[in-house]
């Protein structure tokens, strides 16, 4: 015979509501008020052990738990506005998810097969069965829960930030028109030494079909000879848009950056589009993305460009400016 020792549930309960109620507090960005996430967590315990009795009553019924999560939350959080508390309710929930998987895979990973069956205890004659889970499962599915909901959180808070800060943007140059998605970088302070003009930077392969075959062959070969490019530059007066910049990067041989003037560069948002006369746009041969969401680095500067609302024509007005554009 097996016996369930309250105490020990209570224990236990008490220790894991009060973990999940921190996770929340920490990624709902709500301020943690010790006093109140131990009456909530307190609160949990109760429930928590009473239910070993199997008491059947409205509370341990599928709408009885969901109401007993929202009052456990407004227990451990004051009330600020639907919009907040619909928020911590929806991550006190994907918390609780994955910590019961994290323990619950735990549990199975280190138990065999006969130890889990005897895990298993039964409550009551009407097949009402819980699993006792071990101390281990418990002490390791814990940090093990906050360290896999911290990657998560980076990772949706990083794409969050990377989507708010990217830019369909168009370079217009000789006739010819590339798309592409650019990323806003506030940190990006590269300029132009002599004119002092921001330079924005983008893949190679991004501009490829639009630059002058020279800059090709210059690239082709992965590494930038100041000398040869200054030969190119003065040989055609058709080159005289283009510049070298010094430039250094991590992971990149060349201490010079090619640039070109461009006809102008187009910044597409929800608010509308920012076009922007002869902006700088310097060339690099490496991938500026690992996951592929952008291929260029665009000047804060930019953005001081001229901004023409949605409801205006700005392809009527880059039309006749320009009215032989090709797209690349």
């Amino acid at each position: 015979m097996k016996y369930v020792y309250i105490d020990i549930i209570f224990l236990i309960n008490f220790f894991v509501d009060l973990s999940l109620l921190v996770f929340t507090a920490i990624y709902s960005n709500r301020k943690i008020k010790k006093f109140r996430l131990v009456i909530a967590a307190l609160l949990g315990a109760i429930y928590g052990t009473l239910w070993v009795f199997y008491i059947n009553i409205f509370f341990y019924t599928l709408l009885g738990k969901l109401l007993f999560s929202f009052i456990l939350i407004l227990t451990a959080f004051p009330w600020v506005n639907i919009k907040v508390y619909v928020k911590t309710i929806t991550t006190f929930y994907l918390i609780n998810f994955v910590t019961a998987g994290a323990i619950f895979s735990l549990q199975m990973l280190m138990l065999n097969n006969q130890s889990i069956y005897n895990s298993w205890i039964q409550l009551s004659e009407d097949n009402i069965w819980i699993i006792e889970v071990s101390a281990i499962s418990l002490v390791f599915g814990i940090p093990l829960t906050y360290c896999l909901i911290k990657s998560m959180w980076l990772q949706i808070k990083k794409l969050t930030w990377e989507q708010s800060c990217i830019y369909k943007c168009e370079v217009h140059y000789k006739n010819k028109m590339v798309v592409f998605n650019g990323l806003l970088d506030t940190g990006n302070q590269l300029t132009d030494p002599i004119t002092q003009k921001p330079v924005s930077i983008v893949e190679y392969n991004t501009v490829k079909n639009i630059v002058p075959e020279f800059v090709n062959t210059v690239y082709a070969v992965k590494s930038l000879n100041i000398a040869d490019i200054h030969q190119h530059i003065h040989k055609n007066s058709a080159y005289d848009t283009f510049t070298v910049i010094p430039y250094r990067s991590v992971g990149s041989n060349n201490d010079y950056l090619l640039a070109f003037k461009t006809d102008s560069i187009v910044l597409k948002s929800k608010e509308g589009e920012i076009y922007q006369d002869g902006a700088l746009v310097g060339i690099v041969n490496q991938c500026l993305s690992s996951n592929g969401r952008f291929t260029a680095i665009i000047h804060p500067q930019l953005l001081e460009g001229k901004m023409i609302k949605r409801e205006e024509t700005l392809n009527e007005l880059i039309s006749e400016k320009n009215p032989h554009i090709t797209k690349a």
